[in-house]
């Protein structure tokens, strides 16, 4: 009999413990990533911004970010690109996390179309809902940008586990000449079977051409906004 009390509180003590584990158990959830940008203000245009994605079969988001640089100036210095990934943190604390890999995956980083790989920085934040974000910035430097000569900067990756809506955010302070891309020439396929209720940047909803495939083709862009993939 007495035996059989102890086996029992013991289970009880397992079944609290993981109870308040679990309660106390941080959670992850994607939030958005990024547009390029580059650490200090400088007069380097961008003269055209390509970005594809595409949302796979098997719910995996494909992004290729191609970007043309130009200055009208001569930049005699190494210049530092980065792009972030942002996460937020329910349930816990004002720390680095190492969860990037639940949501990212086959990250490449072309310079001038040579693969080069990139660094990795962090900060954590508190959000407008007192929500901790940790942002990753992955970071690479590049060659010398020459006066009139462009430049290619190329960044492809896969998003994975986005469950909620889709964030791409053009708002963080880019430094590029005017904050603004020339031409940006934005497509989404969706090959999935969620399906999409609607696509919106700077308040335009984006419409699918004959082919299916949304396009948002506009001039003197101006990076402060975001766009947001609303599925059903």
């Amino acid at each position: 009999m007495i035996r059989g009390i102890k086996i029992f509180l013991k289970i009880m003590c397992l079944v609290l413990l993981n109870i308040t584990v679990f309660a106390n158990s941080e959670e992850y959830l994607f939030s958005n990533v990024g547009n390029m940008k580059i650490i200090k203000p400088l007069e380097i245009q961008i003269s055209r911004e390509d970005i594809k994605i595409t949302i796979e079969k098997d719910n995996k988001i494909n992004i290729e970010t191609n970007y043309m640089l130009h200055s009208d100036e001569s930049i005699n210095a190494k210049v530092t690109y980065l792009f972030p990934l942002d996460i937020k943190v329910l349930n816990g604390e004002r720390k680095k996390i190492n969860q990037s890999n639940e949501f990212i995956e086959k990250l490449r980083v072309y310079d001038d179309y040579k693969e080069v790989k990139p660094s990795m920085a962090y900060i954590v934040f508190e959000d407008e809902n007192k929500q901790y974000v940790h942002r990753e910035w992955r970071t690479f430097i590049s060659t010398i940008l020459m006066k009139k000569r462009e430049k290619n900067v190329k960044i492809d990756y896969t998003l994975k586990n986005i469950t909620s809506d889709f964030k791409y955010n053009f708002s963080i302070n880019s430094n590029f000449k005017d904050n603004k891309a020339n031409i940006l020439l934005l497509s989404v396929e969706n090959k999935s079977t969620r399906k999409i209720k609607s696509i919106i940047i700077k308040n335009d909803e984006i419409k699918q051409n004959e082919q299916g495939i949304y396009e948002y083709n506009v001039a003197d862009f101006n990076l402060k906004d975001e766009l947001k993939i609303i599925f059903e």
